[in-house]
C-alpha cells in the first residue's frame, strides 16, 4: 500500500474519531472532554499505522507502538482522573463566551487539525524500512 493511501486511511479514521467526540461534546455541552481523549487519539493513530505498514522495521515499530501506547493511555487516564466529576474547563467556557456561535465551527476545525497532526510523524516512523538503519536513505525513490 502506498504512503499516501496509508496516510489517507489514518486521517479518515482519526477524523471519524474526532467527529464523534465533537458531536458528544456538543450533546454534553462540555468541550473539555477532548482533553481526556487527546492521548487516546495518539494511541489509535499509532496502532492504525502499525497495522497498515507491514514492511516497516519490526523492532522500531514495536518500540514506537509500545511507548506511544503507554504515554497516550497514561495521559488520558490522568486527565480523566483529574477532571472526573467536574464541569467544563473554564478555558472552554471563556472561549464559548467570546466566540458565540462560531465556537462550534472552531472546535471542529481543531479536531481536523488534530487528525492531521496525529498522522504524519507516526506514519513516517512506522513506514520506514530496515535499510534506512544502514544507509540513512529510503528504499523507495
Amino acid at each position: 500500500m502506498a504512503f499516501l493511501q496509508i496516510y489517507g486511511i489514518g486521517v479518515l479514521i482519526i477524523l471519524g474519531f474526532m467527529t464523534i467526540l465533537w458531536i458528544v461534546s456538543l450533546i454534553l455541552r462540555n468541550s473539555s472532554i477532548v482533553d481526556i481523549f487527546w492521548g487516546t487519539g495518539f494511541v489509535i493513530a499509532n496502532w492504525v499505522y502499525f497495522a497498515l505498514t507491514p514492511d516497516g522495521f519490526p523492532a522500531r515499530k514495536w518500540l514506537i507502538v509500545t511507548l506511544v501506547t503507554i504515554w497516550g493511555l497514561r495521559l488520558s487516564l490522568y486527565i480523566l482522573w483529574r477532571n472526573w466529576g467536574k464541569g467544563e474547563d473554564f478555558r472552554y467556557q471563556k472561549w464559548r463566551e467570546e466566540a458565540g456561535g462560531k465556537m462550534v465551527v472552531a472546535e471542529f476545525l481543531q479536531g481536523l487539525s488534530a487528525a492531521r497532526a496525529l498522522a504524519v510523524d507516526y506514519l513516517c516512523a512506522a513506514a520506514g524500512s530496515a535499510d534506512q538503519r544502514h544507509t540513512g536513505q529510503a528504499d523507495h525513490p
